[in-house]
C-alpha cells in the first residue's frame, strides 16, 4: 500500500493519544507534531521540550552586566571619598604647618615675663610648710587652641640638705588669669630652726614655660624665664 503523508498527518492530529496502525508506515511529519504538542502541555518537561541555549546566554549576559555595573558605582564612590579625604589631609597638614610658624613668631614676640606674675610665698599656720602661688595669663599663640606646661622649682637657700620641689601646671592660652598654688613640705632641720630663731628665709625659684601642641610639647618653643629670688618672713 502507498504511502500518504499528509493523510496521516491529517489523522493523527485527531486522535489524542492513539498510536501509528500497524498496517500503516512510520508517519515522521506526525511524530514531530505529537512532540510539539507534548512540549506544550507538558510545562517544560526536560526530555520532551527543547533547551533554548540563545536564552540561557541571553539571562547570562545581563546578569553579568548588572553586576558589573554595581561596581563600577562602588569604585567610583570610593575614588571619590579618596580623594576627598586627600584633600581634607592635605588642607590639614597646610593649615597646621602655618599655625605652628605663627605659634614660634608669637612665642619669639611675646614677653611672657609680662604675662607671668611674682610667685607669693609664706609660712602655714603653725609654719611646718611653705606655701606658695604664682598665676599666668597668656594670650593665645598661633590660630589652633593650645596649652603651655609651667614648671616650677623651688629652692629654700642655706638649707641642709637641700629643701626644694618641683612642681608642673597646664594652662590654656587665652583663657585668662589662672593661679595655682603648691606647698614645701618636710622641712630641714636648717630651715626649721631658722623659723623658730625668727629668722627670715630667702627661696630661689625658676619657671619654664613650653608650648603642647596637639598633645606634644614643642621644645623649640620653651622659655626659661631669670631665676628669682624672695623673701619669706618667719615672726
Amino acid at each position: 500500500m502507498a504511502k500518504n503523508f499528509n493523510s496521516s498527518k491529517s489523522n493523527s492530529s485527531e486522535v489524542d493519544g492513539g498510536g501509528p496502525d500497524d498496517t500503516q508506515g512510520t508517519d515522521y511529519n506526525t511524530t514531530r507534531s505529537n512532540n510539539t504538542e507534548i512540549d506544550k502541555g507538558g510545562g517544560g518537561s526536560a526530555k520532551s521540550g527543547a533547551v533554548d541555549h540563545n536564552s540561557t546566554r541571553s539571562n547570562r549576559g545581563a546578569s553579568v552586566g548588572e553586576g558589573g555595573g554595581g561596581t563600577g558605582v562602588i569604585g567610583s564612590t570610593f575614588g571619590i571619598a579618596k580623594t576627598i579625604l586627600m584633600a581634607a589631609v592635605l588642607l590639614t597638614a597646610a593649615g597646621v604647618g602655618f599655625d605652628l610658624y605663627q605659634t614660634y613668631n608669637d612665642a619669639i614676640d611675646l614677653n611672657l615675663e609680662d604675662h607671668v606674675t611674682d610667685a607669693d610665698f609664706a609660712l602655714n599656720g603653725d609654719k611646718t610648710e611653705i606655701n606658695g602661688e604664682i598665676s599666668f595669663n597668656i594670650p593665645e599663640m598661633g590660630i589652633f587652641e593650645k596649652k603651655i606646661l609651667a614648671q616650677v622649682h623651688v629652692t629654700v637657700l642655706e638649707s641642709s640638705p637641700t629643701t626644694d620641689g618641683y612642681y608642673s601646671f597646664e594652662y590654656t592660652l587665652g583663657s585668662g588669669e589662672q593661679t595655682y598654688e603648691f606647698s614645701l613640705t618636710d622641712l630641714d632641720p636648717v630651715t626649721v630652726a631658722k623659723i623658730d630663731a625668727g629668722e627670715d628665709l630667702e627661696l630661689e625659684y625658676t619657671t619654664s614655660i613650653t608650648v603642647i601642641y596637639l598633645g606634644v610639647e614643642l621644645a623649640p618653643a620653651t622659655t626659661d624665664m631669670p631665676a628669682r629670688i624672695v623673701t619669706v618672713e618667719t615672726d
